[in-house]
């Protein structure tokens, strides 16, 4: 496994995994062999964002609503139906996963004790083994040096697909990922420049990214797009609203790009559903995505404990052809002693029906 690190504007990171490769996994989901990542080399590669190149704003409820006819039944090209497979998927922020090395480039770089690493590591491990999902969306990891320590040390090394890229957060705290299937691609938004939707100016970056995480799995292309924007204290709020703007015209153009993809926006939005960035990422009429929270029990329905205040920050939306795989009575938040000794938020959990 190598890490992937971003130096150009929409660089994409290609496992040497191949498709074919990607798309063998048995009914039983077996692991595959260790993800391979590299750099593709410019942003000549892929376009500006490695998506968009039609100059698509991607509002609120525009595109990606088309999906559901793509692909048939077994994905990208067609064929015979495919039975089903369950995909389970869980995001969380397990706040400041910082190891116990000077091994970052980031200005702000904290290093901790061993001692406080590895017992912020084994708490992590004890949740994630408990939850044993396929797929793992992390934010506030620090590099993948920390992810293989929890894979290998904690997690059996059941996730050999490891993917993470350096962002723009200046403590070092990215967007990874851990995933049981390959990773076929991976691509950062780091870079880009863009204007809140309907101005001309002035331009943001992502605060930290909006990495695509792209697998095969049951024979469907599946694209993971990690999310992590600010705490609303720190934030400017037309930034906040321009990067889930932005987030959602990627996601928007992914589909564009092919329907019979499906797609999943998850992370910590750090905002609460109804907020302005909330509705840009989940959209409006026939493209608009399902969030997996609001199937938990109401009770239940919190990831962050805001000052005594119970708020759902963190958010599992999928686009309309992937929330018809959404196994609704799967979707739930951990709640627990464990967590609360892992960090401040709860994990989002959601099993879909890949076909």
């Amino acid at each position: 496994m190598s890490h992937a690190s971003s130096r150009s504007p929409g660089s994409c990171f290609r496992g040497w995994l191949g498709l074919a490769r990607a798309r063998s996994l048995t009914a039983s989901g077996a692991l595959a062999a260790a993800l391979l990542v590299s750099s593709a080399a410019t942003s000549s590669g892929c376009g500006q964002d490695g998506r968009i190149r039609d100059g698509s704003s991607g509002d609120a409820g525009g595109g990606g609503s088309g999906g559901s006819g793509g692909g048939g039944g077994g994905g990208g090209g067609g064929g015979a139906p495919r039975d089903p497979m369950p995909l389970r998927v869980v995001n969380w922020n397990v706040r400041n996963y910082l190891n116990d090395k000077n091994d970052s480039a980031a200005p702000d770089e904290v290093i901790r004790t061993t001692t406080q690493y590895t017992k912020h590591r084994q708490a992590i491990g004890a949740v994630l083994s408990a939850i044993d999902a396929d797929v793992v969306v992390l934010q506030e990891v620090e590099n993948e040096a920390a992810l293989s320590d929890l894979v290998q040390s904690e997690l059996g090394g059941k996730y050999p697909g490891i993917g993470i890229v350096d962002g723009n957060d200046p403590r070092g705290v990215d967007i990874g990922i851990l995933s049981k299937i390959p990773l076929d691609q991976v691509v950062s938004h780091k870079d880009e420049q863009f204007p809140l939707n309907g101005t001309v100016g002035p331009t943001y970056r992502f605060s930290r990214d909006c990495p695509e995480y792209h697998l095969t799995y049951n024979g469907r292309k599946v694209v993971l797009l990690g999310v992590h924007f600010k705490a609303k204290e720190d934030d400017n709020p037309n930034k906040r609203l321009a990067e889930a703007q932005r987030t959602r015209a990627i996601a928007n153009a992914l589909v564009k790009e092919d329907a019979s993809r499906a797609v999943l926006v998850l992370g910590d939005f750090n905002d609460t559903p109804g907020s302005p960035p909330y509705l840009a990422i989940l959209g409006e009429g026939e493209g608009v995505y399902t969030n997996a929270p609001d199937f938990v029990p109401v009770n239940d329905r919190w990831s962050y404990d805001y000052q005594g205040t119970l708020e759902l920050v963190d958010h599992q939306m999928s686009h309309p052809f992937m929330a018809g795989m959404l196994d609704q009575t799967s979707a739930s938040i951990r709640h627990g002693d464990d967590v609360d000794a892992a960090t401040d938020h709860a994990p989002v959990i959601a099993t879909y029906a890949v076909k």
